[in-house]
């Protein structure tokens, strides 16, 4: 997911922003940690006005992780329906995929039927490689690097001025969940999350990693991802998948501005479909022409 799908993902998520955060300080970043000087504070303050540009109108995707550091042996899929709403706008539907393996995890978005573009996070070297099948391209960005920018997302969200940048940073939730269901309120913030259980403890596992590493991804065009980290936590902490998603961002006065409901379908096993999407994605990243992180992300 989106980076959540829902993903890795959790895969929820708006993307109006996504084109406002290009960041095209970011050319340098394959390289190597030590050239990543777009992480400081400047860059952070730039990125968070876009943000407040875009007039609040995206959110994280449902599906993210990195707790688990090593392969964990399952294969499985997930179907994403995600129903995006706003004050400003038309309702909009799309679906997305989810694909699990004990090596990576693949969040893949669609044109039509055909996959336009697919994110990867390889386990075992905790990095995340992005194929743009439209544009015959891709691009890598260390986990490590994720995290720091992060870290300085959340450090700078706490004088920015619109609350819900604040909020995602640092959040403080109302835990009013039962057996069935997660609920976590503020007023500015909502989730509800409907439960299912796992085939197994490994796939409770591997989705968790996936949610928690992808939340963090989608900081490029999202929100920090601190709300969806604490969704994630309180699902886990139960033993229990997400089968449906609901989030809503509220004004000051507790009025709705935006939600988004994602509801996730199961396999098991890699269907054919899956298995051709990771061969693909493969071939793709071996021969697609490298480009820079900000490069990759312009006129997407």
């Amino acid at each position: 997911m989106r980076f959540e799908q829902t993903s890795a993902h959790l895969v929820l998520y708006f993307a109006a922003a996504r084109v406002a955060l290009a960041l095209p300080m970011l050319s340098g970043l394959r390289k190597s940690r030590s050239n990543v000087h777009w992480l400081s504070q400047w860059h952070t303050r730039s990125i968070l006005s876009r943000w407040a540009k875009a007039q609040t109108s995206c959110l994280l995707v449902c599906v993210v992780g990195s707790l688990v550091g090593a392969a964990l042996g399952q294969e499985f899929a997930i179907e994403n329906q995600v129903t995006r709403s706003s004050q400003d706008g038309p309702k909009t539907q799309s679906v997305t995929r989810t694909i699990i393996t004990p090596e990576a995890f693949y969040d893949v978005w669609y044109d039509g039927k055909e996959p336009s573009e697919v994110s990867v996070y390889l386990i075992s070297r905790k990095q995340f490689k992005l194929v743009s099948f439209r544009k015959t391209q891709n691009t890598t960005i260390d986990e490590a690097d994720v995290l720091e920018f992060v870290a300085n997302v959340n450090q700078t969200a706490k004088s920015h001025r619109d609350p819900h940048v604040q909020f995602a940073a640092k959040p403080q939730f109302v835990n009013k969940s039962n057996s069935a269901a997660v609920h976590l309120e503020h007023k500015l913030w909502e989730y509800t999350a409907q439960l299912e259980k796992p085939l197994d403890q490994p796939c409770l596992d591997s989705y968790r990693q996936f949610a928690d590493t992808f939340a963090r991804l989608n900081v490029f065009w999202s929100y920090p991802p601190g709300a969806r980290l604490e969704l994630n936590k309180a699902i886990y902490d139960r033993g229990r998948l997400p089968s449906r998603v609901e989030v809503q961002l509220n004004d000051s006065n507790g009025q709705p501005k935006v939600s988004q409901t994602t509801t996730h379908r199961y396999s098991w096993k890699l269907q054919q479909a899956d298995r051709k999407i990771v061969d693909m994605t493969k071939q793709a990243i071996v021969e697609f022409k490298p480009v820079s992180f900000d490069e990759f992300l312009a006129d997407r």
